[in-house]
């Protein structure tokens, strides 16, 4: 897929960024609420044409941010975190897959 990114096959970003990230050994900040909405979903978006009825990151509720900020004495990876990310970001539920193939394959049809 990093491959198929650089030589331009399909348009994205989180791709190269992510490469970067892993190259630099660099480190992502995931606050714990949500401080902006997400309303690029739709027919009309650029890459995320499923409807927000398909994903539970599209029209998310926002948070305020606290000041001042606090920083951490130390930046290092938090395992638990990550791994919490991983199930609840990046690993749908077979529920969540199943209507997300549902949605693509009636999408399909429709063209």
């Amino acid at each position: 897929m990093l491959i198929d990114a650089y030589n331009g096959k399909f348009n994205t970003w989180d791709y190269q960024w992510l490469f970067s990230q892993w190259f630099h050994d660099g480190l992502s900040v995931i606050p714990n609420v949500n401080f902006i909405s997400n309303i690029g979903f739709g027919v009309k978006a650029t890459n995320t044409t499923n409807s927000s009825e398909t994903t539970p990151f599209a029209n998310r509720s926002i948070s305020g941010i606290t000041f001042p900020l606090k920083h951490p004495a130390n930046i290092i990876a938090h395992k638990k975190a990550d791994t919490f990310t991983q199930k609840t970001r990046f690993d749908p539920s077979f529920l969540t897959r199943v209507k997300l193939k549902l949605h693509r394959a009636i999408k399909i049809k429709r063209k």
